[in-house]
């Protein structure tokens, strides 16, 4: 008995620290993107283009609970404060930043403008990808509350691109 509990026990913390981890695991490699793309630098629509696809291209591996941090990193300080690291070298970041870092971007208007150019292009009635009609739908619905009003601006075009390409279905 005392044997099934502790095998339970087990279970139960591999299975929430594998939720915590993985969000995190998933910030990492899209902050990777945005560095080798140098997105923060080059704010050109070709780098942003490159970045969403990215992130589309592994959108089945990030889940609601990786965008919900992203979306409000502060419901997640305890999570987030728990990584860490308070002999950080100067030139590192840590969780924290890179959270804030992708969270700005991704409430950017050049991030919406991309996701509006995606649209146009792979959700034509002769090209259509779905997991981007996905993602777009997803992030507009989860977004637009909470975008400042340039970009919600674009968020409301992307809106309406999605409507006219379910209408044309």
């Amino acid at each position: 008995m005392v044997y099934n509990l502790i095998l339970d026990l087990n279970t139960l913390t591999q299975m929430v620290h594998k939720q915590s981890t993985y969000k995190f695991r998933t910030a990492s490699i899209i902050y990777k993107k945005i560095i080798e793309l140098d997105v923060e630098n080059n704010k050109s629509d070709k780098a942003y283009d490159k970045l969403l696809h990215e992130i589309i291209s592994f959108f089945m591996l990030p889940d609601d609970g990786f965008w919900n941090m992203i979306k409000n990193p502060n419901n997640y300080e305890d999570e987030i404060q728990f990584y860490k690291n308070d002999n950080l070298e100067e030139e590192y970041i840590d969780v924290q930043g890179i959270i804030s870092r992708i969270a700005e971007i991704v409430k950017s208007v050049e991030f919406w403008k991309a996701i509006h150019r995606m649209l146009d292009k792979w959700c034509t009635e002769t090209a259509h990808w779905s997991e981007a009609e996905e993602f777009a739908k997803r992030m507009k619905n989860n977004y637009i509350s909470i975008l400042e009003p340039a970009a919600k601006a674009v968020c409301i075009e992307v809106s309406k691109a999605l409507d006219q390409f379910t209408k044309s279905k």
